[in-house]
């Protein structure tokens, strides 16, 4: 349970800081009256998502379920359990949070999740695992939902390096009753929680078109947005200030003070929008690759130790087919050779670093391929791949 000085420290910093930079504000009015306990599910649309709901909610305390990624980060680790934060490592299964889960809800506590798991990086919402609808059902809570708005705008995770013009809004509504949990089918409630959640900054800020000062920079975004839409060429985009370009055909955009993407010539073919570029390139592949595929990239691998350190291990190939993702190479001065079933961990935590996390017996190791791009192929193949088996199902 989050002791109470250092919550109430932690949340005037936070106002302060939002408030200045983001004049953000809260509306309840679809949740005029909110008891304790309860689950607070939240759209995770930036970095600093952690901070947001302790706003939106007080002076209710909320029990964060936080990547694991943050505990390993030494310093911030005891101040992480005061504030009554609980670990779990990212896309994998995790027994020991779901406990901890329901000895705080017992507790009386508060219990706050992002059911999608990982912040987007395209400003639109990213898948949201169906399981999250049995943990309400065993739980036995009111649900609440926060959706933000604005945070990808001001802090895209594609470049983290400023803070950009914005404003952040926080919506607090009243989504789902003891009953409705109990007497509604797990799709109708986990319809319900989707669309609660659903959330696109690009569409929110064509709304409240909020000027930067200059126009913003696109640096990153050619990690994430690596097909050209003319060619159709992968990995040949490159950036500079808020310049994209294809090194292979010449295809070029330029970002405006919005945040927007034009066409910077006449013949040249753009998305306004990086979530709009992003299924461009999820859809060429649908319709592109075959069941049979298998994308295979050279890669290094690291072991991430208990400090967030990454010490290098080995190298080798990955594989990733409809079926399986797989490694072969070296690993701790052995040779390995380690499947994982696609349908048993449907995506990997990823990093606009260029990497992306995998578990191997207990361990959690980072894979880095040599084109940092693969990573987010990796991504969309791996969501494909998904919806194929959900589909067959």
């Amino acid at each position: 349970m989050p002791n109470g000085a250092l919550y109430h420290f932690v949340y005037g910093i936070a106002y302060l800081f939002f408030k200045i930079m983001y004049r953000f504000k809260v509306d309840r009015t679809d949740a005029p009256e909110i008891t304790s306990p309860f689950v607070l599910l939240v759209n995770h649309i930036s970095n600093l998502d952690f901070l947001l709901p302790m706003l939106a909610m007080y002076p209710h305390k909320l029990n964060l379920v936080a990547t694991m990624q943050m505990f390993r980060m030494r310093p911030l680790r005891p101040f992480l359990w005061w504030l009554g934060f609980i670990p779990k490592e990212q896309f994998v299964s995790d027994p020991k949070s779901i406990r901890h889960i329901f000895y705080i809800s017992k507790q009386g506590g508060n219990v706050e999740i992002f059911p999608s798991g990982q912040s987007s990086y395209t400003g639109e919402s990213t898948e949201i695992d169906p399981n999250i609808v049995k943990l309400l059902q065993k739980l036995k809570l009111p649900v609440y939902s926060l959706r933000i708005s604005g945070m990808h705008i001001a802090l895209p995770k594609w470049n983290m390096s400023l803070p950009r013009a914005s404003r952040v809004e926080l919506k607090v509504g009243s989504l789902l009753t003891v009953a409705d949990l109990a007497g509604q089918s797990t799709t109708e409630l986990y319809n319900r929680i989707v669309k609660a959640l659903y959330f696109n900054d690009y569409t929110w800020q064509q709304e409240k078109r909020i000027r930067a000062l200059r126009p913003r920079s696109a640096v990153g975004l050619e990690q994430l947005l690596y097909m050209c839409p003319k060619c159709k060429q992968e990995f040949t985009i490159r950036s500079k200030g808020n310049h994209l370009s294809c090194v292979q055909c010449g295809n070029a955009a330029n970002m405006d003070h919005y945040g927007f993407l034009a066409p910077e010539k006449a013949d040249d073919v753009v998305f306004t929008t990086p979530p709009e570029w992003y299924k461009w390139q999820k859809n060429e592949y649908r319709l592109n690759v075959t069941d049979g595929a298998v994308y295979c990239e050279p890669c290094r691998i690291f072991r991430i130790t208990d400090s967030n350190k990454f010490v290098p291990v080995g190298e080798g190939r990955f594989y990733l087919s409809r079926e399986v993702f797989r490694y072969t190479g070296t690993c701790e001065g052995r040779n390995l050779d380690y499947s994982i079933d696609n349908h048993l961990n449907p995506n990997f935590s990823n990093e606009i670093r260029g990497y992306f996390n995998i578990g191997i017996e207990g361990q959690i190791y980072a894979i880095q391929p040599h084109n940092s791009p693969a990573v987010f192929k990796v991504t969309i193949l791996k969501e494909l791949f998904s919806e194929s088996c959900m589909t067959e199902a």
